[in-house]
């Protein structure tokens, strides 16, 4: 199942079980901080086996494009969608499956992270994302 798949890229990348704890943890540190810094939030996806390396993050009444835009202006690259999904302007469909809350469908980002990044480059991403979701949430409309 999935847990394979996470198991089989972990192999595909080279990363050995140290390596592959280290990007979880670093990972688990994010969303804590987002959690701990930003109200009205929700990690998707956190209660089910899942990728290491991305977290899927949703904040009420806020707007996925602003928040890519400031995210950007600051020097960190995250996305809305999936890859595959990139032109997609439209809240997910996966999400809309998994029942994430009307409020919450159109802020959202998906943030990826590799071996290579470290616990300074999440420090800065939790140190503009909070004022980021702030001017997002003020001009939010639908």
């Amino acid at each position: 199942g999935l847990v394979g798949l996470g198991a089989a890229c972990a192999l595909a990348m080279g990363m050995d079980e140290a390596a592959h704890q280290r990007l979880a943890a670093l990972r688990d540190s994010l969303e804590a901080g987002i959690i701990a810094a930003i109200p009205e939030v929700r990690i998707n996806g956190a209660a089910s086996p899942r990728l290491v390396n991305t977290t899927n993050v949703s904040f009420r009444h806020a707007a996925s494009a602003g928040l890519i835009q400031d995210l950007d202006a600051g020097g960190i690259a995250v996305s809305a969608h999936a890859a595959c999904e990139s032109g997609d302007v439209d809240p997910s469909h996966v999400l809309r499956a998994m029942r994430v809350p009307e409020p919450f469908l159109h802020g959202t980002l998906r943030i990826s992270l590799s071996r290579y990044n470290t616990e300074t480059e999440v420090a800065a991403l939790l140190a503009l994302l909070p004022q980021a979701v702030a001017r997002s949430r003020q001009g939010f409309a639908l």
